[in-house]
């Protein structure tokens, strides 16, 4: 990782904890695919995405808010990476993201957030192809955090939106699932 994506995608706790190529890779993500980071906020994961997916693939960086799209563009500048597009949309529609067009789809510390969970995972496998692949990784729901997500509500959700869990790893604090769409 060069200094520039170091300071691009986060402090350096963070990236101990939460290492964003090795989440990547947990997803098989590669050069040419093209990939969704549903609440990119920052950058976190789209950032080291681009890196990955090269010159031949593509990073959508999905938010409500302005100023992270905003930073994740001036990042991707920076970096000189222009394979990043920003969309401004809830995980709800994902307007602007392609139908069958996504070969790799995560919800980074985002799931949380939304207000229809069943609505955004039905949208998001509408963005998938048929062999894709999504990632969830959030908090446990727990008092210490005051908000998160069940993961055997969220897998139950998923299967009703027709994906297939293949990996769930629960912690105490956090919650990783990979759902293949079925």
């Amino acid at each position: 990782m060069t200094k520039l994506e170091r300071i691009a995608v986060g402090s350096r706790l963070r990236r101990l904890f939460q290492n964003p190529y090795k989440l990547l890779a947990s997803i098989e993500l590669s050069s040419g695919h093209v990939f969704l980071d549903i609440g990119c906020g920052r950058g976190f994961l789209s950032l080291p995405a681009a890196s990955v997916v090269g010159e031949h693939g593509v990073v959508y960086a999905v938010d409500v808010k302005d100023d992270y799209l905003r930073e994740v563009e001036r990042r991707a500048a920076l970096l000189g990476m222009e394979n990043i597009v920003t969309v401004k949309t809830r995980a709800e529609d994902l307007n602007g993201v392609p139908i069958q067009s996504v070969d790799r789809a995560v919800f980074m510390l985002s799931l949380h957030h939304l207000e229809d969970i069943r609505l955004a995972f039905h949208q998001v496998r509408r963005r998938l192809k048929d062999d894709g692949l999504l990632m969830v990784f959030d908090t446990v729901a727990s008092r210490f955090f005051g908000h998160g997500t069940n993961p055997m509500e969220v897998i139950n959700l998923l299967k009703q939106a027709s994906f297939k869990p293949v990996f769930l790893k629960e912690g105490i604090m956090f919650w990783q699932a990979i759902a293949r769409a079925a």
